[in-house]
């Protein structure tokens, strides 16, 4: 779980454009382009810092079992791309500036997901207890969504391949499609026009 207090610099392990990838036990770390990355394992923490639009980053486990970790960074980090492998689960993700490309698995963690730079393509597995807060979504498609919530400021698409018990909602503008192709249980709401159910 991360503690209430800014993201710091400097505390674990550094990874970036000029170390390639970095193995800490079972865990590889790979980030390109600008900025950088430190991975604190006593709290499963990466730290992000000052990555930009042009910036990957990858994380996989070579291990059994499932690895829970968190992101953050400091005022307007973005990235181009954040992609997790099998056995690797997001639990709280805080990344100010815009994600052109999320790709992750499934989550029973039950973080908060906050992601108010928007997302333009995310393709998530299923996920339990978790709350995604994010700006502007263009497409977002998952498994199913079990409790939690998808607040988003606006949506072109949102897809949920399974049931949803959890609550969607547009806070400021439309949510253009809602494709669910399971039961839906919780809430919907949008603020602006729901074009397509």
């Amino acid at each position: 779980q991360i503690v209430d207090a800014a993201p710091i610099a400097g505390i674990g392990v550094e990874f970036n454009t000029a170390t390639r990838a970095v193995t800490v036990g079972d865990l590889t770390f790979t980030l390109r382009g600008p900025g950088s990355g430190w991975y604190d394992a006593g709290t499963n923490t990466i730290v992000l810092v000052d990555t930009t639009t042009a910036t990957t980053l990858q994380v996989t486990s070579s291990g059994i079992g499932i690895e829970t970790i968190h992101i953050i960074g400091n005022d307007d980090v973005a990235l181009r791309s954040l992609t997790t492998g099998a056995g690797i689960q997001l639990g709280n993700v805080d990344i100010d500036g815009p994600v052109t490309l999320l790709t992750t698995g499934s989550s029973d963690f039950g973080g908060v997901w906050n992601l108010f730079g928007g997302v333009s393509s995310a393709r998530l597995g299923d996920l339990t207890g978790v709350t995604i807060n994010a700006g502007t979504v263009n497409t977002l498609t998952m498994g199913e969504l079990t409790g939690g919530s998808i607040n988003v400021d606006n949506a072109n698409v949102i897809r949920i391949t399974g049931s949803s018990s959890g609550d969607v909602t547009s806070r400021i503008g439309d949510i253009r499609t809602l494709d669910i192709r399971g039961d839906m249980t919780g809430d919907i709401a949008s603020k602006g026009t729901l074009s397509a159910l």
